[in-house]
């Protein structure tokens, strides 16, 4: 069993790449889930190597979604195979936390993340089909609609179903919030023991 091993090699990224880069003919494995450089055996699972840190997260779950102006339920948000964003990943999106309070659920800085939302969209060329006071109510009332405490909010805007190619503009630009529980992002280690951190511009 070996483990990822970081290979500092001399390109086009500059004088190293991150510590983190495997070499491609070494893949790490596990004992119980065996992944070949070739690709994975047969009736053989295939996930994440040894080392890699990313929190294993349930899958999102609350009972609506916002969804171009409606709520609509969980199970019934859907999106067409043809959407544009799907093949171009033409789509903005925010990540967003509301928090218990004694007054109620209260959402950390919604108007800055609506406006970084609509700044987004502007860069993609994207006009969103509402006004910035109409997104955060409708962040309000999703919240609201699914009785959360404290929750994790979801902004997203994509180019829907239109015409296939790289131009994008003759697909539709839809709107969607999803609100869910999600506890500590970064599990609870990060209380206790905090994390490193660090700013990039």
């Amino acid at each position: 069993v070996e483990k990822p091993v970081g290979v500092p090699r001399r390109g086009v990224l500059g004088d190293h790449v991150p510590r983190h880069t495997l070499q491609p003919e070494r893949v790490a494995v596990d004992v119980d889930h065996r992944l070949e450089p070739e690709g994975v055996a047969p009736g053989v699972t295939a996930r994440q190597p040894r080392g890699y840190d990313a929190q294993v997260m349930a899958a999102p779950r609350s009972d609506f979604i916002w969804m171009n102006g409606k709520l609509v339920p969980w199970d019934d948000a859907r999106v067409h195979v043809s959407a544009h964003a799907l093949h171009y990943g033409s789509s903005v999106f925010e990540g967003v936390r509301c928090y218990k309070t004694p007054n109620g659920p209260a959402v950390f800085r919604l108007d800055a993340h609506t406006e970084r939302l609509f700044n987004s969209a502007k860069v993609y060329w994207m006009e969103l089909p509402l006004s910035r006071e109409q997104m955060s109510a409708a962040v309000l009332e999703t919240i609201a609609a699914n009785k959360l405490d404290a929750c994790y909010v979801r902004p997203l805007a994509f180019r829907g179903a239109g015409p296939l190619g790289v131009n994008p503009f003759g697909s539709p630009v839809d709107v969607v919030i999803m609100v869910w529980d999600w506890g500590q992002y970064l599990g609870q280690e990060a209380i206790e023991q905090g994390v490193d951190v660090c700013v990039s511009s």
